[in-house]
């Protein structure tokens, strides 16, 4: 069974069970549409759910009391690859990006995409060289180039500078 990670359960908010997820998706609408989350392989029914200050606070089924929400801290939230919605074109999931090889438009290896920054103008991209040095590249056209799934490839033109030792 294919999932894919929605956020992790930041602690319990309240005495009723209910708990806060921090996103690391922007589309928290996955959370109305499924009815479900999958948490340490468990599936857990979606009582509600709702939107505050960046996070989801849902409430699942069983999860009756701040104690049994407690337990669930720090634990990852995932959903079934089969449930997602899907994608506009050239929009991806971010586990569909990390772990692929970055290249340059002539086909050199640059490094990894490790990480997926969310940031307030625009996504930024990690990427990791062989050394171990990181780096970010900002997720806008002038950069990233082509995004290949398939090939498991993402193709950039990088600035002098930007990914220097």
């Amino acid at each position: 069974m294919e999932t894919r990670r929605l956020g992790s359960i930041a602690g319990p908010i309240g005495i009723k069970g209910e708990l806060k997820v921090y996103l690391t998706t922007d589309r928290p609408e996955i959370f109305f549409r499924s009815g479900y989350v999958l948490i340490s392989g468990v599936e857990k029914k979606i009582e509600s759910a709702r939107e505050h200050k960046g996070m989801m606070v849902i409430k699942l089924s069983g999860v009756d009391d701040r104690n049994a929400a407690e337990t669930l801290k720090g634990k990852e939230v995932h959903i079934r690859v089969k449930d997602l919605p899907a994608l506009p074109p050239d929009t991806y999931y971010v586990s569909d990006l990390t772990g692929l090889l970055a290249i340059d438009p002539e086909g050199n290896e640059i490094g990894r995409l490790t990480n997926v920054i969310k940031h307030s103008a625009q996504d930024l991209y990690e990427i990791t060289k062989k050394s171990g040095k990181t780096f970010l590249v900002p997720a806008v056209e002038d950069f990233v180039r082509k995004i290949d799934l398939a090939e498991g490839t993402i193709t950039m033109s990088l600035i002098e500078g930007l990914d220097e030792e």
